[in-house]
Order: C-alpha cells, then structure tokens, then sequence
C-alpha cells in the first residue's frame, strides 16, 4: 500500500496529538496530587515557589474535568429534556453545558497571557521586606568596605536585643548550612551548602570579626557535612566545631535539648527538641 505525504503528514499530526493529550493528562494528575498532598497538611505550603509552579497545571486540569463532565452531564440531560418536550429544562441544560465547556478555555486563555507565572512573580518587583544597615534584598557582588563585621554585630543586637554593643567576648555563634541532598559523608553533586560561601564566612568571623574558632560551630543537626565543605573549612580552621547527625570522620555528632524550642504547632508526637549548638549560641547565622 502506497502512503502518500498527505496521509503520513496526517498521521504524524493524529500521533502528536494522542501524545500531547497523554502528557496533559499525567501531568495534570501528578501536579494535582502532588498540590493536595503538600498544601492540605499546611496550607501555607501553597505560597510555596515549587507549589506556584504547579498551581497553573493543576488548576487547568481540574477545570478541564469540571468542563467535559459538566458539559457531557449537561447535554446529556438536553437530549433527555427534548426527548420529554420539557424545552425549558432543555434550554437551561443547553446554557448549562456551553458554560461548563467555557470553564476551560477561559482558563487556557489566561494562561496562555500569561507565561512569566505572574501570579507569584513579577520582573523588577522584589519581593519582601528590605532589611540590613542598608535596607537591601540581594548582593551579586563583594565589597568589604560595605559593612564590617562589628557594623552587623551592632546592629543585630540594637534591633534584636535593644542594646548598644557589638561581638562580646565568649559569645558563641552557630551557622547553620543546608545539606538537604545528602546521605553520607562522602561529596556529591547535589544542590547543598556551597563550600568557597562556608569558608568566606568562617574566614570572615575569625579573621575579620575576630571570633575565636572554638566559639563557632558548623552544623546540619539533621544531614552530613559533606568532605567537600569539611575538608575544606577544617583545613584553614581546625579549632572550629563541625556537627551533624551522625557525626564521625572528624565531625562531631549533634546533641539536642528537648523542648527546646516551642512550637505552635502541635507536631502530633514528632521531635520539639532543638540542636543544643542552636539552643546555646548567641548568634544564628543561616545560609
């Protein structure tokens, strides 16, 4: 059988049709699940970036379903309103089942209009509250003449704890990296805490602030301190305490006071204890 152009072209379009439907509708199950199941646990989740991402897929699916099953609902009933001469009812199933069916190209509408995801974000409209000795959000770049150390110490304690002073001797700090990707000691190419960044702060408070390095922990209470960032900071300053879950290799394992932190959240059983370097610093430092 001889296939002209013509009929390959129309079964090339027929084909990415199916898949493109095919994808519509796994995409728009996952990201409706996946909405549920983190927003409904805490519905502050849905201020979320990751949750904002998914909102248009999901809201488009839902109303996809609410159009064809409203709309199939309602001209099914037309045809048995007809079929009965109730002509009125027919009419308002009619109404009923082109609204329905409008749901969905209204939304499609919207979305195609807007493909920067301006629901949550903006371009030159930063969002959050500026703050700092000089209000600001990000810096891209590094200046040491822009702020010292004693400078962000003094101004910490003034609006934080109402008083006129800087860096006190004894006054323990803690930082706090993220190593969320991690499962063991040994280095990976996950998204975590990024080395040069931990040493420039560490080499900052000592050198710079003046900070013994005994007065400073680098701790993930929760995830490994991977060899990249440990071997790393250690190397320039091995006095410092690094602390995580399990500790070994050179780190030293975190401890936690219970209670020590109280929340307003009834975690249903779950840990309330906070990491005791946490609970004893003076300073936090998250990064």
């Amino acid at each position: 059988m001889k296939t002209t152009g013509k009929s390959f072209l129309a079964y090339a379009q027929g084909a990415k049709k199916h898949w493109a439907t095919l994808s519509f509708l796994f995409l728009g199950i996952i990201s409706t699940l996946w909405f549920l199941i983190r927003v409904i646990p805490k519905p502050s989740r849905a201020a979320y970036p990751c949750m904002q991402a998914s909102y248009p897929m999901m809201s488009g699916f839902v109303l996809w379903v609410l159009a064809v099953t409203g709309a199939s609902f309602a001209f099914k009933k037309t045809k048995n309103k007809l079929f009965e001469a109730r002509y009125v009812a027919a009419a308002l199933f009619v109404v009923l089942g082109i609204g329905a069916a409008g749901l969905y190209s209204v939304e499609s509408d919207a979305q195609t209009s807007s493909k920067k995801l301006e629901i949550w974000y903006n371009p030159n409209a930063p969002l959050g509250i500026a703050r700092g000795i000089h209000p600001g959000r990000v810096a891209w770049s590094h200046n040491t003449k822009i702020a010292s150390w004693d400078e962000l110490f003094r101004y910490y304690n003034k609006t934080s704890r109402n008083i006129e002073a800087g860096y006190a001797s004894g006054e323990k700090i803690a930082i706090k990296i993220n190593q969320n990707n991690t499962d063991a000691h040994k280095s990976n190419n996950e998204i975590n805490a990024n080395p040069q960044l931990t040493l420039s702060v560490l080499t900052s408070l000592v050198n710079e602030a003046g900070v013994p390095q005994e007065n400073i922990t680098l701790a993930d209470p929760s995830r490994f301190i991977t060899d990249n960032i440990y071997d790393k900071c250690r190397a320039a300053f091995p006095n410092v305490h690094y602390a995580d879950h399990n500790g070994g290799d050179g780190r030293e394992k975190a401890t936690y006071v219970e209670n020590g932190f109280v929340y307003s959240y009834d975690f249903n059983g779950m840990t309330k204890g906070l990491a005791a370097c946490f609970k004893e610093a003076d300073y936090i430092i998250i990064k």
